[in-house]
């Protein structure tokens, strides 16, 4: 699923949220606290994601996130 994401349209989307949420900018730090992985972890099993361990989530949702940033420079 996550080779399917239009990198490009998800970039504007991701943006525009993050303007009108005005909490912080776009791109957000793709590092994440350690509370945050035991959810990661939890989450992950319940949707039998293909990891479950949460610095595995983290490194994936790290490479979307650039894929993502990327798409803004071409």
């Amino acid at each position: 699923m996550l080779g399917q994401i239009d990198c490009r349209r998800t970039q504007s989307s991701a943006e525009r949220i993050f303007a009108e949420r005005s909490t912080h900018s776009f791109p957000p730090d793709p590092g994440l606290s350690v509370e945050w992985r035991t959810e990661l972890e939890s989450l992950a099993q319940e949707l039998g994601y293909r990891t479950t361990k949460g610095e595995e989530v983290e490194a994936e949702f790290a490479l979307v996130l650039r894929a993502i940033v990327k798409a803004r420079a071409t």
